[in-house]
């Protein structure tokens, strides 16, 4: 939602910030510098507590045929009326780097697979047997245990079990 999370691939910062102001979807003129251009058509996006990068894909996918009718039916008119943003509010996320990506098991259950639904389909990495994995998909729970975070307990046809420091994913 621009001015706001200006970027190439802003919404896994969006989801794991969960930064409400910048959730959302802009159509905008092309301008010289990225993201930049004046306003033709936005909407703001709710996240959810399990937000994912599936989910907040699908609902702008789902709202932008008919943001894309409204401008292009009276593209006249929305070009004319484009409104400049406010450049003071913008924010930039850079391009998500192979840190940012990779699991961290010394968080919460919770902030871990928040890391894991803000890439998806794209992926994620984890660091664990002595190598470094892909991840598409990760399920996770709370419960008390002894083990050391980071702990891989098993690992049998690509199914690991790694214990964090409130449960296990």
């Amino acid at each position: 939602y621009l001015p706001y999370a200006r970027g190439v691939m802003p919404v896994p910062h969006i989801i794991i910030n969960e930064d409400q102001k910048a959730a959302g979807y802009t159509i905008h003129k092309l301008a010289p510098e990225f993201d930049t251009g004046d306003i033709l058509f936005q909407e703001q996006i709710a996240l959810h507590d399990d937000e994912s990068v599936e989910q907040y894909c699908a609902k702008i996918l789902t709202k932008a045929p008919q943001a894309i009718s409204k401008v292009l039916g009276d593209i006249e008119d929305s070009w004319n009326t484009a409104k400049t943003q406010d450049h003071s509010q913008a924010s930039q996320y850079p391009l998500p780097d192979s840190n940012m990506r990779t699991l961290d098991w010394s968080l919460s259950v919770e902030e871990t697979l928040k890391t894991q639904r803000a890439f998806g389909r794209f992926g994620c990495f984890a660091k664990f047997a002595e190598r470094l994995w892909n991840v598409y998909a990760c399920e996770g729970w709370i419960e008390k245990h002894d083990h050391t975070a980071g702990t891989c307990i098993t690992l049998q046809n690509n199914l690991a079990i790694i214990a964090l420091s409130n449960g296990y994913i």
